[in-house]
């Protein structure tokens, strides 16, 4: 059988034709479209997400806001070449009486003692004024010295009340103005519970370092103190001995009368008739002071001058 041979070479392997172009036009035109699509899409969250939480993305617009404007427009410390003016604190030059003014500025010319020097301040001779003491011992800053660095108030000013258990101390200098109840109350003290050592004299304290009153004084632990720190002088007394006084039988009945302070009389020692008694003088032997000797008239009581003369006989007027 004879075969018809076709024609087109239907018989001839074809090659395969190769779509890849147009797969790769596919590709890049789906690619396009996805990627523009994530964009809407994430802008419309955005968006969305705006609206719900407003408040909170202003507060972080805010502060991204300030961050920028800090870290690109403010110029950083030390980035501004900007040269330093020299003041008079870093000059050492000056003579015996002066001082350097810190606070001055030296100028174009540098620092110099014309420019730099003072006479030192004292508050020596400063007039603080009453219920102020005076700090005598103080350099002034600056070439003439104020009250403030002169002057310090004593608690005389002090206008408040201590505190219960405490007592005031006018002398006491206050720290600032005006004075407080720390400088000026204290915390009061008995002599019982003071401790002497070191502040009374050797001879008073014994072995252990406890006081002890001097002879013929007692301790009187439950005295306050007038100031923060006791003293013998307050907490010692003299013990003072029960006075000598009068017997009431001391003076003879016959012969002496007390006198008109009897009752009030005390003795150094044991009291005597003469500290407390006065002589009885009879009449009888009294000058009658007319110079004659004494002419009694005999009528035994009309004696001349009798009663007119006893202003000058001290014991009878007693």
């Amino acid at each position: 059988m004879i075969q018809k041979r076709k024609r087109g070479g239907a018989d001839i392997e074809q090659p395969i034709k190769n779509n890849a172009v147009v797969n790769q036009t596919n590709i890049k035109t789906n690619g396009d479209n996805s990627f523009t699509n994530n964009i809407i899409t994430y802008f419309n969250q955005t968006v969305k997400y705006v609206r719900e939480n407003l408040i909170f993305t202003l507060f972080v617009l805010a502060i991204t806001i300030t961050y920028f404007y800090f870290v690109f427009f403010v110029p950083v410390g030390g980035l501004l070449d900007v040269e330093a003016e020299l003041m008079c604190d870093s000059f050492n030059d000056c003579p015996d009486g002066q001082k350097s003014l810190e606070t001055t500025a030296c100028g174009d010319d540098g620092c110099d003692e014309e420019t730099c020097c003072i006479d030192i301040a004292t508050c020596e001779d400063y007039d603080c004024g009453e219920n102020t003491e005076l700090n005598a011992g103080v350099e002034c800053a600056g070439e003439e010295c104020t009250v403030e660095e002169c002057c310090s108030l004593n608690c005389n000013t002090f206008t408040d009340t201590c505190p219960t258990n405490t007592r005031l101390n006018t002398s006491n200098i206050c720290e600032g103005n005006p004075c407080t109840q720390d400088d000026c109350c204290y915390d009061t003290i008995s002599c019982g519970s003071y401790n002497f050592a070191g502040s009374a004299p050797t001879s008073l304290l014994n072995a252990d370092g406890s006081f002890e009153c001097p002879d013929g004084f007692s301790f009187n632990s439950a005295v306050i103190c007038e100031s923060e720190e006791c003293s013998p002088t307050e907490c010692c007394s003299r013990v003072i001995a029960e006075p000598n006084v009068c017997p009431a039988d001391i003076c003879p009945q016959d012969t002496h009368t007390q006198k008109s302070d009897f009752s009030d009389i005390t003795c150094d020692d044991e009291c005597s008739i003469d500290n407390c008694c006065d002589e009885i003088i009879d009449e009888d032997d009294v000058d009658d002071g007319d110079g004659d000797g004494g002419d009694d008239d005999g009528d035994g009581g009309d004696d001349v001058g009798g009663e007119g003369n006893k202003d000058d006989i001290p014991e009878l007027n007693k």
